[in-house]
């Protein structure tokens, strides 16, 4: 009988390749899914004491939820026969709670309540205890809802209504800007990709030609532009597949976004790049204007909007501190001193190099100019 070693490693030498253990107690997905090499994305806060995992099918999106016990420990050991060590790694259980994907909640759903009391039950949850995305949801809700509502003696009223929340609205939060939050001291927390990007848009991005041409399986096509091989070129030496596929995800929606804006309308360029159906929709639901299932309209003012959503990407992927908006400006067919004003409005501090260079960084808590940009 030969000896084993155990080597118990620490939890703080795991890093942000902390293992664990998903528990799907609602039932685990189709079995194609599986077989599948499924992804996961797992996102964590700072300090690292919450975490969330991300996946969805095509009909189910799951999201994990934190279900370790206070007087418990888990760990997990893999035994390596060669060198007969069992190495015992600790781990946490997350419960993958399912939803349908495309199922909204309605007022109708209570036979105790009254639409009006349960409607305003939950706005009392949202408001005292939602994220601010729940907020935004429950929000829209109000405006998508307000005619379902039994207020009989109100009926007269409702286009007052929405036109006073599309008000409010439009004093919380600039229509050229995507959600961000003013009074954080944490710069990478002014602007969430994730809240950009809904985790079924996320996953259904086509990254795979862009991990391609990252690992040399195939060359980059001749109208790609220079930013975007310079982009891959930074990560071609990175160990961390994660982060090389989120980089890929979100260097694959910028170009669909280029497309978008210069493709005059048509689903067919996006769709000949591989971009998803539920991507191309997505896209025009916040870029643009749909004319029916196969057209839409990008004014100027969705163009100002691409422009800006490009440049916090941009942020993203640099580390919120670009020393030359040169190439990505050159992508656009702009130039430095054009592309800088998107800069300044998400609220960048722009350093002028000579003629034509930009340097750009963005800091915490967030200042935007006073006059808005390309505003009507």
């Amino acid at each position: 009988m030969s000896n084993l070693t155990v080597n118990v490693i620490d939890e703080k030498n795991l890093g942000d390749n902390k293992p664990c253990v998903l528990k799907f107690s609602q039932g685990l997905p189709p079995l194609s899914f599986i077989e599948k090499d499924p992804e996961f994305l797992s996102m964590s806060t700072k300090n690292k004491r919450h975490r969330v995992v991300l996946t969805n099918t095509d009909q189910l999106e799951y999201e994990s939820e934190d279900t370790d016990s206070k007087y418990a420990k888990y760990a997990i050991g893999i035994f390596d026969k060669n060198t007969k060590q069992l190495k015992i790694v600790p781990t946490k259980i997350q419960t993958m709670n399912q939803s349908v994907i495309g199922y909204t909640l309605t007022l109708d759903s209570s036979s105790v309540l009254s639409r009006e009391e349960r409607y305003d039950k939950i706005k009392k949850l949202a408001d005292s205890f939602g994220s601010k995305i729940s907020k935004k949801k429950m929000q829209k809700m109000e405006m998508e809802n307000v005619e379902n509502l039994d207020y009989e003696k109100t009926t007269t009223s409702i286009d007052s209504v929405k036109n006073e929340l599309a008000y409010i609205e439009s004093n919380e939060k600039p229509f050229d800007l995507p959600d961000f939050d003013e009074k954080t001291n944490t710069v990478d927390k002014i602007y969430s990709i994730e809240a950009i990007l809904p985790p079924k848009i996320f996953f259904g991005i086509n990254h795979q030609p862009f991990l391609d041409i990252l690992t040399k399986t195939s060359e980059a096509p001749s109208y790609l532009p220079e930013y975007f091989k310079d982009q891959l070129k930074r990560y071609e030496n990175d160990d961390d597949e994660e982060k090389v596929v989120y980089v890929c995800k979100l260097l694959t929606f910028m170009w669909y976004t280029m497309i978008l804006m210069k493709s005059k309308g048509s689903h067919e360029p996006l769709a000949k790049e591989g971009c998803p159906n539920e991507v191309i929709s997505f896209l025009v639901s916040i870029f643009g204007s749909k004319i029916n299932n196969k057209k839409y309209n990008i004014s100027q003012d969705d163009k100002l909007k691409i422009y800006n959503y490009l440049a916090i990407f941009a942020l993203k992927l640099e580390d919120f501190q670009i020393a030359d908006i040169g190439l990505l400006s050159q992508s656009l067919s702009l130039t430095p001193s054009t592309f800088e004003k998107h800069f300044t409005r998400v609220g960048c501090k722009v350093i002028r190099i000579g003629s034509e260079k930009r340097s750009v960084r963005l800091e915490a808590p967030l200042k935007l100019p006073k006059a808005r940009f390309g505003g009507k």
